[in-house]
């Protein structure tokens, strides 16, 4: 009862202490937005800077400091800023368009455009968007492009006049002298510009009769997608998703970036990979994919007619562990890429335009290194980012599945550990807000044999689990009900043969079967002697019991030795429990209760990991997503 006490003391204060940290950390991010939102930059900083010192992880505090140093005119480390802001947040269009405002203050205007026609893929209702980038096309004098996005937007809006200003000057340059004329001349009253811009340049045409070109944009209803939970596509797509587990198992991470088509039949078509990771994955995507076809109840419509719709998606495949954010590879890619060692910048941009394959920087860099190599690499990236920058489709925000996976390892002692101390890894699913394992889970020896595997459902233990010899056959097959040991465990030996078979009953149990290597029972009619071995936890002391069995039934004593120390002695007659006596430091002490029980059979990884504890010796922070978490 004390040491109950103790425990749930513990854990009381374990659950203030995270909730006073995490109080902490948005009073002092609150201060930090108060002082961007007043202008004072360097001091927003420093509060953003202790809120990243107790949280690396938080992307709301690098997003915002990367608007801090964008203010400051410090735009390469705002670019820094970005990426780590999306280390581990879904990519969507504010990303794209962060790095083009930056990329435009540092002069990069044809990748502040790529990164601009990105976000309008992403986003392509943003009026704003169509603005700026018709605006770097007049820097790059790209006049008939910025035509093009300032009739969008007049389509959309022929009320914006200050657009009319810059679409005139566009046709202006390309020497359509008239038509800009006439796009001042209908805003000159709305906008100043534009009376300027007429007065100097036009007063010597007669524009009498004539008119300014009038658009009108197509009206387009998307297509309807109703699933049963009234989610939308990408929560459908996230919440069905499941990370294959040979590509978990061997740490296969990346982004797939799938297309596909919505028939004029409401049917899905032409399903196509632009960007793969592996085929396990890629058919994965390909699988949620074909799962929502009964989902589409309407197809896409264009001024009242059906017409053919693209979707373009990225799903990405995140493991969380110990390893780097895209954001530290990028900072070591550019270290070697300065000290000019390009068969690594090769090696390790492969690995970040896995991760993201919209970082066209990251694609610059690998090309400059594969100058003089054979290698077809750089005509397909550069036909790539073409197909993306002017695929017509709609792009949804990056998918990434509902549920987070994780590898960790575990030492001897089932403590986490890291790679290189480790004797087992595990593979999980881990629930995003209540951080306990849901789903299957399977454990590993480090040179990636099986070990055990189980599955939790809502917190709980739930059903079989199962631990395996080193050549792969079972060892032991246990059972649980929302946590609690039930129904028959059953042992084997390595040939297959079983074992024995155990009855759970609550704490107690009761032997069925117990079995020589070769299949036959040493029991005579269910008497005899019962015994079972094994380790501690430690591996330091051996468990031992031992008990007699009659007509199966546990009768006489029954002995719990620890390293041939007699501990426990139990008495029991025809199946009933009458007494119990404890052996400790030479004195024996009556006990009323059972001790030998249910408790003791369960195997040790299932107890070392109900609560995780950590190796002392390594750094907790790489784990940081699981401090406090408990299976």
């Amino acid at each position: 009862m004390h040491i109950r006490i103790i425990y749930i003391a513990i854990i009381s204060i374990l659950y203030l202490t995270l909730n006073i940290k995490g109080q902490s950390i948005e009073v002092i991010y609150i201060k930090g937005l108060n002082l961007y939102n007043e202008g004072k930059y360097e001091l927003a900083i420093e509060k953003f800077d202790e809120v990243i010192s107790i949280d690396p992880k938080c992307s709301s505090a690098y997003f915002k400091r990367s608007y801090c140093y964008y203010n400051r005119k410090n735009y390469n480390q705002a670019l820094k800023d970005i990426e780590k802001a999306y280390d581990g947040y879904m990519l969507d269009n504010r990303y794209f368009f962060m790095k083009t405002q930056f990329h435009d203050k540092l002069k990069h205007y044809n990748l502040a455009q790529y990164y601009l026609d990105m976000a309008i893929n992403f986003e392509r209702e943003k009026i704003y968007y169509y603005k700026y980038r018709g605006g770097l096309k007049m820097e790059l004098q790209k006049y008939k492009s910025a035509i093009n996005d300032y009739n969008y937007i007049l389509s959309r809006n022929p009320d914006i006049y200050n657009v009319y200003y810059q679409r005139g000057l566009a046709k202006y340059n390309l020497k359509r002298r008239e038509k800009a004329c006439l796009d001042w001349l209908y805003a000159r009253e709305k906008n100043n510009n534009c009376n300027r811009y007429f007065f100097y340049k036009c007063t010597d045409l007669d524009l009498r009769g004539k008119n300014i070109e009038k658009l009108y944009p197509a009206k387009i209803d998307k297509p309807v997608f109703e699933s049963l939970k009234d989610l939308s596509l990408s929560k459908y797509i996230g919440n069905n998703l499941e990370y294959p587990y040979g590509a978990l198992h061997n740490e296969i991470e990346g982004t797939v970036i799938v297309q596909f088509t919505i028939s004029t039949e409401a049917k899905i078509t032409d399903i196509e990979i632009l960007h793969s990771v592996s085929n396990k994955v890629d058919n994965e995507v390909i699988r949620v994919i074909k799962s929502s076809a009964a989902l589409w109840q309407k197809p896409a419509y264009k001024n009242g007619n059906p017409t053919n719709y693209k979707y373009v998606i990225p799903v990405s495949f995140r493991i969380n562990n110990n390893t780097s954010g895209k954001s530290v590879l990028i900072d070591s890619l550019n270290i070697l890429f300065t000290n000019k060692k390009y068969d690594d910048v090769i090696r390790l941009a492969n690995v970040i335009l896995n991760l993201n394959p919209f970082n066209i920087e990251v694609y610059q860099k690998q090309k400059i290194a594969l100058n003089g190599k054979e290698n077809d690499k750089t005509k397909y990236n550069i036909s790539f980012y073409n197909a993306l920058r002017y695929n017509k489709a709609e792009f949804l925000d990056e998918i990434q599945p509902s549920r987070k996976y994780v590898k960790f390892y575990f030492n001897d002692l089932w403590q986490i550990t890291d790679a290189k101390n480790a004797e087992y890894y595990r593979i999980c699913e881990w629930d995003n807000e209540l951080r306990y394992t849901i789903g299957k889970y399977q454990d590993y020896t480090i040179d990636g044999k099986i070990f055990s595997k189980g599955e939790y459902i809502n917190k709980y233990k739930h059903g079989i689990f199962q631990f395996y010899y080193p050549g792969g056959k079972i060892k032991a097959e246990v059972k649980y009900l929302k946590n609690k040991p039930f129904n028959l465990w059953k042992y084997y030996y390595p040939n297959g043969k079983i074992s024995q078979i155990i009855e759970i009953n609550g704490d107690s149990f009761e032997v069925l079967e117990y079995n020589d290597s070769s299949g036959k029972s040493r029991f005579i009619e269910g008497t005899g002697k019962w015994e079972m071995v094994f380790l501690n936890y430690t591996k330091t002391d051996t468990i031992k019991i031992i008990g007699s069995l009659k007509n199966y039934q546990k009768n006489g004593i029954w002995e719990l030795f620890i390293s041939d120390t007699l501990v426990v002695e139990e008495k029991y007659n025809k199946g009933k429990f009458t007494s119990c006596i404890f052996y400790e430091n030479g004195y024996i002490i009556k006990h009323k209760r059972k001790y030998i029980g249910t408790w003791l059979l369960v195997p040790i990884p299932l107890t070392r990991t109900k609560k995780l504890k950590f190796d002392p010796t390594i750094d907790k922070q790489q784990y940081s997503y699981l401090i406090g978490s408990k299976f």
